[in-house]
């Protein structure tokens, strides 16, 4: 996706096949090594899982309107 974002002309269109929709489910099943990794993206978890559910494509998706 950075190819995409930073070189523009080079491409027609782009998709992302493997998308985070769940960032809840992705800081809980994270590897060991990158644990910490979303917390300087995101926010720390789990103590601000309410960001990550407002950053949520699934959690926004399932929210009644």
């Amino acid at each position: 996706m950075a190819a995409l974002t930073f070189r523009p002309g080079v491409f027609a269109a782009g998709a992302s096949h493997y998308g985070v929709a769940d960032l809840a489910a992705l800081a809980a099943d994270t590897h060991s090594l990158e644990s910490r990794y979303l917390d300087g993206l995101i926010a720390p978890w789990p103590a601000s899982a309410d960001v990550y559910a407002e950053r949520s494509r699934w959690c926004r998706r399932r929210r009644p309107s």
